[in-house]
């Protein structure tokens, strides 16, 4: 049993010997030594990736750049425009507040001219100060401003009149028409800046008239109680009958 016993060891010693050898001579699986395609196919696509991402972080930049750009271009032009407008204001205005200055220095002239005669003497003429009216409508006339005004018997205009006075008349074909002008009116290419002040006929017939026609109605008109007796009278004889 002994000699078993060793010949059983002897052989477990050499199986364990031939193992590594077993282990080391075995070919390996199919496909392991190959290089790994789906690994470069990853790296691939995220060098796609990296390079789509590094063209969009370009085309952001321009984009903002070009922002930039916009932004001042717009700020300048709106620059430019506020300056082109406050130049156009300033020769359509300059014109109209030189003919006013004129009329200002007039007026301080011809008044300091009256001022230095003797006391009695210092009464501005009606016409002459008067006339400055008529040089201020000729400003405004320069300037495409209408100046008009209404004659008595004009029919009334809403838009471009305003009444402000009514006259009584007994002539009924007046009723509504212009009385009297209070005030010039003023537009602008067709738009009225200031309607015309009037005053404007309002008919009302005359105390006579009317008080002879209120009899008449008054008359012509049944008394309630005059038909209450009559209705009363006639039931009765109804009745009797």
């Amino acid at each position: 049993m002994a000699d078993e016993f060793i010949n059983q060891q002897t052989e477990g010693q050499e199986a364990a010997q031939e193992l590594p050898e077993t282990q080391e001579t075995q070919e390996p699986p199919e496909g392991c030594g190959e290089p790994d395609t789906r690994l470069d196919e990853i790296l691939g696509a995220a060098k796609e990736a990296n390079a789509r991402l590094e063209g969009l972080l370009e085309a952001f930049e321009r984009r903002v750049a070009h922002t930039d750009l916009e932004e001042k271009v717009i700020d300048r032009m709106h620059a430019e425009l506020q300056k082109y407008k406050e130049d156009m204001y300033a020769q359509l205005v300059r014109p109209i507040l030189q003919d006013v200055i004129e009329v200002r220095d007039s007026i301080q002239r011809v008044a300091g001219a009256y001022l230095a005669r003797p006391q009695g003497e210092r009464s501005i003429p009606n016409k002459t100060f008067s006339d400055y009216a008529y040089d201020l409508q000729d400003i405004l006339e320069k300037n495409q401003v209408e100046v008009y005004r209404g004659q008595p018997g004009d029919s009334f205009t809403p838009v471009r009149q305003r009444v402000l006075k009514k006259v009584k008349t007994e002539e009924e074909s007046l009723h509504g028409l212009l009385a009297e002008s209070l005030s010039s009116g003023y537009a602008y290419q067709g738009r009225v800046l200031s309607p015309e002040k009037i005053a404007v006929y309002f008919y009302e017939k005359p105390a006579g008239e009317q008080a002879a026609q209120e009899e008449g109605r008054l008359i012509a008109e049944p008394v309630p109680e005059c038909e209450d007796m009559d209705k009363t009278e006639k039931s009765e004889e109804n009745s009797n009958g």
